[in-house]
């Protein structure tokens, strides 16, 4: 988390903006502070932050308010999030709808020393995303694990990957693997807790590192 801090903040700062007062510029300057972290039109390149371009705008509207209410933990975004206005959240969550996510390959992990790296098996991006790890991943996706109580991801992101804009449900097509894994990871450990009636925790609860691996896979190789 301290490792996500100083990056964005950082970047931000190589930008010339004040991490302090950036999203009180209204809704363009908003949006250009987010390139920091989210990447050029929302396809952020580091696949610690997630991708943002073609998200659905309730989705993007309701984790900002989220965030600006704490109800969803994270020191970056919730500082950045509190001096938003409804008006400049309207504003980005409708940029972001209309762009176009890409699909970002993932590299080699050539950083042996990275101290975040503490389990190279809950990185998934380190996979390269291997033939069998997708495969299994679409099984859990579309399926679920009857076995162990998981269910199926296509009720609530359907069977594309493209969630549900009228009901908030996130597109997790082409998302990172890294980012993907994070999450589900804190949705099943209860340390992120903004899921609407308990959906995301009550889903992930019961599934096993690799599965959230060979999900996450999956959806970020999704065509």
């Amino acid at each position: 988390m301290m490792r996500k801090l100083v990056v964005c903040l950082f970047a931000l700062l190589m930008l010339g903006l004040n991490p302090a007062t950036v999203f009180a510029a209204g809704g363009a300057g908003a949006v250009a502070s987010c390139v920091a972290c989210h990447g050029d039109k929302g396809n952020s390149m580091a696949p610690i932050f997630p991708k943002l371009a073609g998200q659905n705008e309730k989705y993007v509207a309701k984790q900002l308010h989220d965030f600006k209410l704490h109800r969803r933990k994270n020191p970056t975004m919730e500082g950045l999030a509190a001096g938003l206005s409804d008006d400049v959240i309207t504003d980005i969550a409708a940029y972001y709808a209309k762009q176009k996510v890409q699909l970002t390959l993932p590299e080699p992990d050539d950083d042996d020393d990275d101290e975040d790296d503490e389990d190279d098996e809950d990185n998934t991006e380190a996979y390269a995303n291997p033939e069998e790890l997708i495969a299994k991943g679409r099984k859990i996706y579309l399926y679920g694990n009857l076995e162990t109580n998981v269910p199926a991801c296509t009720a609530c992101h359907a069977r594309d990957g493209m969630g549900n804009a009228l009901a908030g449900f996130p597109v997790l097509k082409n998302q990172h693997a890294t980012y993907l894994t994070a999450a589900l990871k804190q949705f099943r450990e209860g340390e992120r807790s903004n899921d609407t009636n308990s959906m995301m925790r009550m889903s992930a609860k019961n599934m096993s590192t690799e599965e959230i691996n060979a999900v996450s896979a999956y959806l970020a190789n999704l065509k």
